[in-house]
């Protein structure tokens, strides 16, 4: 729980709240000891985030079912709608903030702490855990891409099943909700033609087409160029 609330503690669970996320260095030796640059670099991954409004007598989640969700975030992408990236320090902090050292990779948002001259994410245990942990799914290349008029994209499923499939643009908006499919083991195509929700053709850039099961949520980047 966030306290601190626009310069005043906060008396009440009735006011917005800010989340922060960071990774730093204190210079408090008393507290935290002798730091040891040697360990440079290090990581910290966030899978999701869920934000909650405090509404008493009305929610379905929390305690006493007194708070309800209003959104949640699998950090598939850099929703910018939500998210910033902080570029400043403090004092007792040991470490500046900047952008190249949040990464967001493989449904994970990565915070860095490193040396100056070696900046974000250059490490790989991701991948060595999905080895580990059979997927539902996996997901091929986008091609064409760039496209300007369908792309197709190749799945592969271990056992068959339904999934979900839609388009966010680089804001993080949702553009075409998509359809559910059932597709059948092995491989199977997912095609898109660059239209929204209403079937109108979208603008030239960059988009995000993301596809789920019941356990599993990737995302492929993809250029629509007119």
């Amino acid at each position: 729980m966030i306290r601190w609330v626009d310069n005043f503690y906060a008396d009440s669970m009735y006011h917005y709240q800010k989340i922060m996320m960071n990774i730093w260095q204190s210079t408090n030796t008393s507290w935290v000891g002798q730091f040891d640059s040697n360990i440079l670099p290090v990581y910290a991954f966030y899978d999701w985030v869920k934000y909650y409004a405090y509404v008493p007598g009305s929610g379905n989640a929390g305690t006493d079912n007194n708070f309800i969700q209003l959104w949640e975030d699998n950090f598939d992408f850099y929703d910018t709608a939500r998210w910033t990236k902080a570029t400043h320090t403090w004092n007792g902090n040991n470490a500046d903030f900047i952008h190249d050292n949040v990464v967001f990779q493989s449904g994970y948002m990565i915070l860095c702490l490193t040396t100056p001259s070696n900046t974000g994410y250059s490490g790989d245990p991701l991948s060595i855990e999905e080895n580990n942990v059979p997927l539902a799914f996996s997901l091929g290349n986008a091609y064409p891409n760039p496209f300007n008029n369908n792309v197709v994209l190749p799945i592969s499923l271990e056992e068959p099943g339904k999934v979900h499939f839609s388009i966010y643009d680089i804001q993080g908006h949702l553009i075409n909700s998509g359809v559910n499919k059932f597709l059948d083991r092995g491989r199977n195509n997912i095609r898109w033609n660059g239209t929204d929700q209403n079937g109108k053709s979208v603008s030239a850039g960059t988009y995000f087409l993301k596809v789920k099961n019941e356990d599993v949520s990737k995302t492929k980047k993809i250029v629509y160029l007119k």
